[in-house]
């Protein structure tokens, strides 16, 4: 409930049916039998829905002020979703911490679990992935990577012509 000179309204951000049609949206192509691994299913299925539990954990009260000049003797508030940078920065933090998984069978089914048996088990919130990326630092014909050996990097620069990202370690 709102406090005294708060009042709900204003047109919340209706999450729940954005949930829900893009689970349908996102879901729809692991569920169809015929089509890819049931390892590379399982794991989209499982990230699409940390994805969806991020954007829930997202929203935050926001409201605005009325009144005489600004006075803000009423505010309006009401639930919205974090800005997109907010829940993206989450999304990397939790894609930087992956876990590397493996299809194996538990019981009468297969599950993803650890690829090392001696971390714990895959949490629901965290994301996981089947096969490493490539380094496409060093070179590699079967990939079609030239490496980034010998190349300009850019010093003031943030982003993939940065020197930290294009040098990779090797000063």
């Amino acid at each position: 409930p709102p406090g005294p000179g708060n009042r709900w309204g204003g047109c919340a951000d209706n999450l729940s049916y954005g949930l829900l049609m893009g689970a349908k949206f996102s879901d729809a192509p692991m569920k169809v039998k015929k089509t890819g691994s049931q390892a590379n299913k399982l794991m989209r299925l499982h990230n699409s829905e940390v994805g969806r539990q991020a954007l829930r954990a997202s929203l935050e009260m926001k409201c605005k002020c009325h009144g005489v000049s600004g006075s803000c003797s009423i505010r309006t508030c009401w639930k919205g979703l974090q800005e997109l940078r907010d829940v993206a920065a989450d999304l990397k933090t939790r894609y930087l911490s992956a876990t590397k998984v493996v299809h194996r069978p538990m019981g009468t089914r297969k599950h993803l679990v650890p690829k090392d048996l001696d971390i714990r088990p895959v949490k629901d919130s965290e994301l996981v992935y089947l096969q490493s990326s490539p380094d496409f630092c060093m070179k590699n014909e079967k990939v079609g990577s030239h490496g980034t050996q010998d190349r300009q990097c850019n010093k003031t620069s943030h982003g993939s012509d940065s020197c930290d990202l294009m040098c990779c370690g090797r000063g």
